[in-house]
């Protein structure tokens, strides 16, 4: 199987860049923003390569499972596995996700 790229999330310390920062927000609402997007992306780190990359592919892509299936070269029942039950565990649901990146966007 062919390796992933690994540096594809910044460490959980960096801090999130000012193009990120919503404007029309105040201080306490960027904070929060922040802090979530931190945690998501903490969370991210610590998921296998594999399991990181099919939950990018659907949260941020919106990648059908069959398409991550072909991608990741795994079957269609372990990217089911690696998105719904690891979503839960490291409280980043795809659309969670999605969600927070998209504040910051």
């Amino acid at each position: 199987m062919p390796a992933l790229n690994s540096d594809v999330l910044p460490p959980a310390s960096v801090a999130v860049s000012e193009e990120l920062k919503d404007p029309a927000a105040g201080p306490h609402v960027r904070t929060e923003h922040e802090s979530e997007l931190a945690l998501a992306l903490a969370a991210l780190q610590r998921l296998p390569e594999v399991d990181r990359a099919a939950l990018l592919m659907r949260a941020v892509d919106e990648v059908p499972y069959d398409e991550i299936a072909r991608a990741l070269r795994i079957s269609l029942a372990s990217v089911n596995v690696k998105i719904h039950p690891r979503a839960s565990r490291a409280g980043s649901h795809p659309r969670r996700i999605a969600k927070v990146g998209r504040k910051h966007a």
